[in-house]
């Protein structure tokens, strides 16, 4: 019974993180699906401006957006917001540091051309992050919807699912302990059983050779010619 129900939640496992992965992207759709959204996994390897994405924002125009680094549990990402300009190097307009999900509000004063790039710090690792954004003006319908996103349904949806999974790895090892400790108690019981048959053997050996030592001596003693001759 251990056995089949081990397997089963095996099997089970991989099809809840495929589908733990794909409701996360319904709800991220579903939500999201008048902004413009990003889901990507951050390689600090690869060219940083793999990592940037760029708006058209009109002077007096607001960018918003919203960030959350999904995986690994925990980690940080730098973020920051830069004014491309054709004739020198970015300006940074704005910046986080080192921060697991943040929102991004800016204010243009002038337009032209931004770029939003996450960057790793000194963190080596790949990390899965969600990114989302949107331009307009203040007051405008687009603005006051992205401003409105319900972030917070989608991390707790995200965190269930978490926890859900961690069920199901709990359950899997509380399977395996009870199978390995079944396991356990056969052996002990096999090794007990064949201790007793040695004893029982040995004590068998034992009394069988008391027994002819006696066979041995009582003969002995009615085949002593001395004794023959005391009885005649």
């Amino acid at each position: 019974m251990f056995d089949t129900i081990t397997i089963q939640l095996r099997r089970l496992l991989p099809e809840m993180k495929k589908i733990q992965w794909i409701f996360i992207m319904f709800l991220v759709a579903l939500y999201w699906q008048k902004a413009a959204p990003f889901d990507f996994v951050y390689e600090p390897t690869w060219n940083p401006e793999d990592f940037c994405f760029y708006e058209e924002i009109e002077r007096g125009g607001v960018l918003t957006g919203n960030f959350h680094v999904l995986d690994p549990e925990d980690s940080r990402i730098d973020v920051e917001l830069f004014k491309v300009n054709p004739q020198g190097p970015p300006e940074l307009k704005w910046d986080s540091r080192g921060v697991q999900r943040g929102r991004i509000s800016y204010k243009a004063e002038e337009g032209g051309s931004y770029k939003v790039c996450f960057r790793s710090g000194d963190i080596t690792t790949s990390r899965l992050v969600s990114y989302v954004a949107k331009t307009g003006f203040e007051g405008t319908v687009e603005v006051e919807a992205m401003n409105a996103l319900q972030v917070g349904q989608i991390e707790k949806t995200y965190e269930g699912l978490t926890s859900l999974q961690r069920e199901l790895d709990s359950a899997l090892a509380s399977q395996y302990y009870l199978r390995t400790r079944l396991l356990r108690h056969e052996k002990t019981i096999i090794s007990t059983n064949r201790a007793v048959l040695v004893f029982l053997l040995l004590k068998t050996l034992f009394v069988a050779s008391l027994v002819a030592v006696k066979l041995y001596f009582v003969k002995r003693l009615f085949d002593d010619p001395k004794r023959i001759r005391m009885r005649v």
